[in-house]
């Protein structure tokens, strides 16, 4: 027996030039992330409340620039993802131009990407109610680590 099959599904998707706040009912959103300024997103706390990220909520965050689609060091801007405090993140970023990568540690509660990160660096998020299992693959992990604080 055949389950359900659908048809025309689409990707939600957001576009970010400034601070943002996710919210919990953002879960499953694609955020293209084309900063006018040093811009900080912040996903919802991980948790059990109606405002918290429980277990299953997810996101995608892309980065984009005016300086061109593609290429490294032209993000122009600073990107700033805040996972929330004292939620002892999991995951690795990793880089497609042979950077060893970086691995989330204790305390490490953002993801501080530079000016000189790359349109089309993408990070995904999922979430089981404690913590955020991350996953980056950008060009350069050295522009794009997982960080103590906003940088």
């Amino acid at each position: 027996k055949m389950g359900r099959v659908f048809f025309n599904t689409r990707t939600n998707i957001e576009n970010i030039t400034a601070n943002h706040d996710v919210l919990a009912s953002d879960s499953g959103k694609t955020f293209i992330v084309l900063p006018a300024a040093t811009t900080e997103i912040n996903l919802p706390t991980p948790g059990s409340g109606t405002d918290q990220a429980g277990e299953g909520w997810n996101c995608t965050i892309i980065l984009q620039s005016d300086s061109g689609f593609g290429g490294d060091t032209i993000m122009d801007q600073k990107v700033n993802i805040d996972m929330s405090a004292d939620t002892n993140n999991v995951g690795n970023i990793f880089g497609s131009d042979g950077d060893a990568g970086v691995a989330a540690v204790d305390t490490m509660d953002f993801i501080a990407c530079t000016a000189a990160a790359s349109p089309g660096d993408t990070f995904q998020f999922l979430s089981d109610g404690t913590r955020w299992f991350v996953n980056g693959f950008v060009f350069d992990a050295s522009e794009c680590v997982f960080a103590t604080d906003a940088g």
